[in-house]
């Protein structure tokens, strides 16, 4: 999975108390026992991340995501610090795209791109895009190509793996 996230952690990489908060702010708020019902989900696919063949995970986030506390001060700095965590597996290669950037091929908005492999030298490549109306599930291979020359570019832009973890870092130390 290779993914472009401008406003929000990812759910793979989300605390609960996160979760929580992120779903309490939609236009029409599900009740406590729906978000509850939603976190324990996204939490049992996190399971993805872990085990003998965990998914290799490249994240590339926008600043934004960093900066802007959601919740409370307190739960964004637990957030940034399993981000931390998160960011130090063997599967997971994050990278921060600093605002000092500028404007990006992707700033139509995120967008994941997976592919399966399906045995046999066969492999299935897809565009994920998410929005507030619904979801897009892309596979023509011209849709797949824009979006992965946009990932390319945007890793390319983005800071080091080690240099991400020391800015999540700064901006947990900032909340406190």
């Amino acid at each position: 999975m290779h993914a472009y996230i401008s406003e929000w952690v990812p759910g793979l990489l989300q605390t609960p108390e996160y979760a929580r908060a992120i779903m309490s702010v939609e236009p029409r708020p599900p009740s406590d026992e729906e978000i509850k019902g939603r976190v324990e989900a996204r939490l049992a696919r996190q399971a993805i991340l872990n085990g003998d063949a965990p998914v290799q995970y490249w994240i590339v986030l926008n600043e934004a995501v960093l900066r802007r506390t959601v919740g409370s001060p307190s739960i964004m700095a637990e957030q940034l610090h399993a981000l931390q965590v998160k960011a130090r597996q063997r599967n997971v290669k994050l990278q921060v795209l600093p605002f000092i950037s500028g404007a990006h091929p992707a700033v139509s908005g995120p967008f994941t791109l997976l592919t399966l492999d399906l045995g046999e030298a066969a492999v299935a490549e897809y565009v994920y895009v998410e929005n507030r109306a619904g979801a897009l599930l892309m596979d023509k291979r011209a849709e797949i190509e824009i979006h992965r020359l946009a990932f390319d570019s945007l890793r390319a832009d983005a800071l080091s793996p080690g240099k991400s973890i020391a800015l999540i870092e700064k901006a947990a130390a900032e909340l406190a």
